[in-house]
């Protein structure tokens, strides 16, 4: 198994693993998610967007061959009262199911925070529901702490 920076050629195979990530969280936290948004334009112009800036990043895990997890994440201009911050936002990470559990979100987040720091970030910021406990579980042993909490409501 190995990480790498994504490169355009992945890019067909990172819209197949961005379809499996939103459908995950369509069918365990939140109805909302449309996994058809992964085979758009939009999307794909997010993930070559990301692939191409100078601020951004695009990790894949590999194994054999095959995509078998991706982080998508950036170094933010994000208005923020705090003096010191410059944040590296971790935008998404997936790993399919049958990799879960084997430190592989893991490594991508260490690279990921090797990355930040070489940048001159000085904070990395992640969402995720509320509902994921696996995944507030894993950012919290990584040393993520809780900041903030976002609430919504249907109208």
């Amino acid at each position: 198994m190995e990480i790498r920076k994504a490169k355009l050629e992945d890019l067909d195979n990172l819209k197949k693993l961005t379809y499996d990530f939103l459908n995950n969280e369509k069918e365990n936290f939140e109805d909302s998610y449309d996994p058809s948004y992964a085979l758009t334009e939009a999307s794909s112009n997010f993930i070559k967007g990301r692939i191409e800036a100078e601020k951004g990043l695009v990790l894949v895990a590999e194994d054999e061959g095959k995509l078998i997890g991706f982080l998508i994440g950036f170094i933010g201009k994000i208005p923020d009262a705090r003096k010191t911050m410059k944040p590296a936002v971790l935008d998404e990470i997936f790993i399919e199911k049958e990799y879960r559990r084997q430190k592989i979100g893991r490594e991508m987040l260490a690279e990921f925070q090797k990355w930040a720091k070489r940048q001159g970030a000085n904070k990395l910021r992640v969402s995720a529901s509320t509902k994921n406990n696996a995944a507030l579980q894993a950012y919290k042993n990584f040393g993520f702490s809780d900041f903030t909490l976002k609430l919504e409501k249907d109208i």
